[in-house]
C-alpha cells in the first residue's frame, strides 16, 4: 500500500510538471517561443506587392482591419520602386498594412504555436526603413483567436530601430491572431519573420519524474519478487 500510494503521488507530480510545461503561453522572446515550440518553421512571404484587402500564403491569411487598405507581401509593383523592401532589419520579405495597422490573420488547419516579429522606424521618408508618414511610437495589442474567442493577448510597444518579437504557444490548437494598432496612425510598422507550428509539440516527463519512476518500478519489482 505504501508503494501504491507513493507511485500515485510521484506519477501526479510528473503529470502536474508535464501539463505546466505545455500551458498556453505569450512569448515576447523568440528564444523561450523557439524552446516552448522546436516544431515550428518559417513562413516565407513572397515579393507580390499589394494584395487588396486579403492575402493568403500557404495556411495564413491576412485581411485587412477596421480603417486600413491594403495587405502587401513586400515591395513589387509601388509606383516607387523600394529596392531593399521595406524593412532591413527583417529577413525576406515583410508585411505591411496600408492605413492603421489592423490586421487579422487566420490559420487554415489550426496552429499550435504562431510567432512574428515587428520593426518599428522612425525615419520619415518613404524609403527602406521608413515610416512612410510622420513616424509615430506605436503601440499594438495582440490578440490570439480560438474559434472567433480571444484566448490569450499582449500588448506590444515595439522598440524604435529594432526588432521586437511576440508569439503564442499552446497545447490545444488555436487558428486565428488579430492586431490592433491603439494609436491609430498611419505611419509603418512591419511586421516578418513568421513562424508556424501546426503540430503539438510532445511533451516528455521531466527527468526527475523519470527517475523516481524507475526507481518506484525497482520498488515493485523487488517486492513483488518476494
Amino acid at each position: 500500500m505504501r508503494y501504491q500510494t507513493l507511485f500515485t503521488a510521484t506519477l501526479a507530480a510528473g503529470l502536474t510538471v508535464a501539463a505546466m510545461c505545455s500551458a498556453a503561453t505569450v512569448h515576447t522572446s523568440h528564444v523561450s517561443f523557439a524552446a516552448a515550440a522546436p516544431q515550428s518553421s518559417d513562413v516565407i512571404l513572397p515579393n507580390t506587392g499589394g494584395q487588396g484587402a486579403t492575402g493568403t500564403v500557404g495556411p495564413l491569411t491576412f485581411t485587412a482591419g477596421p480603417g486600413a487598405t491594403n495587405v502587401f507581401f513586400g515591395t513589387a509593383g509601388l509606383s516607387t520602386p523600394i529596392p531593399g523592401g521595406w524593412s532591413s532589419l527583417l529577413s525576406g520579405n515583410d508585411l505591411a498594412i496600408s492605413g492603421p495597422e489592423n490586421f487579422e490573420l487566420n490559420v487554415a488547419g489550426g496552429a499550435y504555436a504562431l510567432g512574428f516579429e515587428i520593426h518599428e522606424p522612425t525615419l520619415d521618408q518613404n524609403t527602406t526603413d521608413g515610416c512612410f508618414a510622420v513616424c509615430f511610437d506605436t503601440e499594438l495589442f495582440v490578440e490570439w483567436l480560438r474559434g472567433g474567442t480571444v484566448i490569450a493577448s499582449q500588448t506590444v510597444f515595439p522598440i524604435d530601430n529594432g526588432l521586437s518579437f511576440v508569439g503564442y504557444t499552446d497545447a490545444v490548437a488555436f487558428d486565428g491572431v488579430r492586431v490592433t494598432d491603439v494609436t491609430n496612425t498611419i505611419d509603418e510598422e512591419h511586421f516578418g519573420n513568421f513562424q508556424l507550428a501546426q503540430t503539438p509539440v510532445p511533451v516528455p516527463l521531466p527527468a526527475t519524474g523519470m527517475v523516481l519512476f524507475g526507481g518506484l518500478m525497482a520498488a515493485f519489482a523487488r517486492r513483488r519478487a518476494r
